[in-house]
C-alpha cells in the first residue's frame, strides 16, 4: 500500500558557483614552456611563474605541454613536471573550494606510481610567500604503501596519506569532484566526499562495489588532517610528479553527480519504507536516491516517507 505521494526527480546536477576563471593552463595566459623556476627552496618562493605561479619548493619547475585528447577529456594545454622529478606550486588569490557548497574539481592524469594532487594554501604567517609547509589538505593520487597508487588525500602540511583502495589506470584522464562537509560542533571533524570518473573511459570509478550503482569514496578526516578552513584559504596548490602525470581544468566543467541506488531486502519487521532493516545496509533512503525492489512490486512495501519526499525514481 503506498500512502505518501513521492516526487522523480528527472535529473540530479551538481552546480558550482562561478569561483573564478577555471584554471585550464590554455593560452594567452599560459605558453607551452616551464611554470616557474624551482631554486631548491621550499619556504620564502616568490609567485613569479606564468600567470602568477610560485616557484616550486620541489624539484622541478613544471611545464605547460599540448595534452592530447583522450574521450570525454577534451585535450588542449595541461600541467605537469619536467621531467621525472616533482613539481609543488602555489597561485595566490584563487579561491578553491566554492565557499557556500565546500566543492571543486579537477582533471588529473594518473600515472601508477606517482603522487599527484590538487589542495588549497593558507598562508600561515601573513609573507605572501609560499612555504610547503603551508599546503593544507590534498586530494589525488597518493602512495598507500605500494604501487600502483591509490585515489586518496593527503593530510595538511604534506602530512598523512589516506588511500582509498582504488587505483587508476595509467595514462587514463579522470576528473575529480571533490565535496568539503562543514566541521561538526563547528569545530572538529569534516566528511569528505570525493567522486572519480574514468574521462577515457567515459565510466564512473566505483568505491564500494558491494553497494548498487557506482559509488564515491566518503571519509571523516579530523581538523588537523584538514589544516583550515576551506573559505579561509588564500590561494590553490598543486603536485605533480614525472612526465606521466598531468593536471587540467581545476574548478572546470562540472559532471552530473554518481546516482545512489538504495536496494530493498525486506529484512525488517515490517513492510515500512522508514525501517531501516528493510534496506540494503540497514540504510533507508535519502532524498534523491533511485530505490531498487529488484523485480518486487514496490507497492507490496509500505510508503510512509513524508509527503512529497523526492527520489530520483524507482526500479
Amino acid at each position: 500500500m503506498i500512502r505518501a505521494a513521492y516526487t522523480v526527480l528527472p535529473s540530479l546536477l551538481l552546480t558550482l558557483p562561478a569561483i573564478g576563471v577555471p584554471l585550464d593552463f590554455e593560452a594567452p595566459l599560459y605558453s607551452v614552456a616551464p611554470l616557474a623556476d624551482a631554486p631548491g627552496a621550499t619556504a620564502n618562493l616568490p609567485f613569479t611563474g606564468q600567470d602568477g605561479w610560485s616557484s616550486s619548493s620541489s624539484d622541478s619547475g613544471g611545464l605547460i605541454f599540448a595534452a592530447a585528447a583522450s574521450g570525454e577529456y577534451a585535450g588542449g594545454q595541461a600541467l605537469r613536471a619536467a621531467d621525472s622529478r616533482t613539481l609543488i606550486s602555489a597561485k595566490k588569490g584563487y579561491q578553491l573550494a566554492d565557499p557556500a557548497t565546500g566543492s571543486f574539481t579537477f582533471d588529473l592524469l594518473y600515472g601508477a606510481s606517482q603522487e599527484q594532487g590538487v589542495g588549497w594554501w593558507r598562508d600561515a604567517d601573513g609573507d605572501a610567500l609560499w612555504d610547503q609547509s603551508e599546503g593544507q589538505i590534498q586530494f589525488g593520487v597518493v602512495n598507500a604503501g605500494a604501487a600502483p597508487f591509490q585515489f586518496g588525500l593527503r593530510g595538511a602540511g604534506f602530512g598523512t596519506r589516506a588511500g582509498s583502495g582504488v587505483a587508476g589506470t595509467a595514462g587514463n584522464w579522470y576528473r575529480f569532484v571533490v565535496n568539503i562537509g562543514p566541521q561538526a560542533g563547528g569545530g572538529g571533524d569534516r566528511v569528505i566526499t570525493m567522486r572519480v570518473r574514468n574521462l577515457t573511459t567515459g565510466s564512473d570509478v566505483d568505491f564500494n562495489p558491494s553497494t548498487p550503482g557506482p559509488q564515491p569514496w566518503t571519509r571523516t578526516v579530523t581538523a588537523a588532517q584538514t589544516g583550515s578552513a576551506p573559505e579561509a584559504a588564500d590561494g590553490v596548490f598543486v603536485r605533480v610528479t614525472s612526465v606521466n602525470t598531468g593536471i587540467d581544468n581545476i574548478n572546470g566543467p562540472v559532471p552530473p553527480p554518481v546516482p545512489v541506488f538504495s536496494q530493498w531486502d525486506a529484512g525488517g519487521a515490517n513492510a515500512l519504507w522508514s525501517t531501516a532493516e528493510n534496506w540494503d545496509g540497514n540504510t533507508p533512503p535519502g532524498a534523491g536516491n533511485t530505490l531498487l525492489f529488484a523485480g518486487a512490486d514496490p507497492r507490496g512495501p509500505e510508503n510512509d516517507f513524508p509527503e512529497d519526499s523526492a527520489v530520483a525514481g524507482i526500479t
